[in-house]
């Protein structure tokens, strides 16, 4: 083998067996431990291959292990919002001339007026017709377990009410609208509604002076049935009527 000094960098030949062993440069007198340089060195000459295999696979050790690692982490779990509170605003009820309860009133007022029987009773109410007239402390009665002839009788009381009665065949409405539940006078079912129409004899020869007729209707799906009407007396009337006594 060839060593070289590592201070004047002087060259000399050994035998491999002397490799490791300390030596004195003949040049510059330096020590230093022989090792082979150069193309006749023994280990310059001779690579171990294996050694690259062996880097290789760490190599691919590491990145298995990479993998394993990443795919190895929780999955992310998304994140549910919750969901959008909207406020919806209780049902508004129209209240107009012109809205459904008080068209309701106007057509069975029409509808008495032309004795057409049948359309009346079809927008009765037989459950609130029959709750309607319950003594009380009487206990109230399921509409539809009754037979067919205990209804039909119900609504044709009712229709023959309004159609033989001076209430509502005889006068017509002009003006009316939705009563606010603050201003209701008597108890209401659930779904109830009370109407106020202003009414004028249909008979023009008649000396009798406008009133006011009260209907309280039930609310059917976006549809209205009457179950109950009176007379109303408006405060103008009864201080009318004050006035007619003194």
């Amino acid at each position: 083998m060839i060593i070289t000094c590592p201070a004047c960098k002087a060259q000399a030949q050994l035998p491999d067996s002397k490799e490791g062993a300390k030596v004195r440069c003949g040049e510059c007198g330096r020590v230093y431990k022989a090792t082979g340089s150069g193309r006749g060195s023994k280990a310059a000459a001779k690579t171990d291959p294996t050694r690259y295999f062996i880097i290789g696979g760490a190599v691919v050790v590491l990145f298995i292990l990479f993998l394993i690692t990443k795919n190895a982490k929780d999955p992310e779990v998304p994140v549910e919002e919750p969901p959008e509170v909207v406020s919806t605003a209780p049902e508004k009820i129209d209240e107009g001339w012109d809205s459904p309860a008080v068209k309701l009133v106007r057509n069975m007022h029409d509808m008495a007026f032309a004795k057409n029987k049948p359309l009346l009773r079809a927008n009765l109410h037989g459950q609130a017709i029959l709750d309607a007239q319950l003594a009380e402390g009487e206990a109230s009665r399921d509409y539809k377990l009754l037979s067919p002839t205990e209804q039909q009788s119900i609504l044709d009381a009712a229709a023959d009410d309004l159609l033989t009665g001076e209430l509502v065949a005889d006068w017509k409405p002009f003006d009316g609208k939705v009563v606010p539940f603050e201003l209701w006078e008597d108890p209401m079912p659930e779904d109830g509604i009370v109407v106020r129409v202003q009414v004028s004899p249909r008979d023009l020869q008649s000396a009798e002076t406008n009133r006011w007729v009260e209907w309280h209707l039930i609310k059917k799906g976006a549809s209205y049935k009457a179950f109950r009407w009176k007379r109303w007396i408006s405060p103008e009337e009864l201080a009318a009527m004050d006035k007619a006594k003194r």
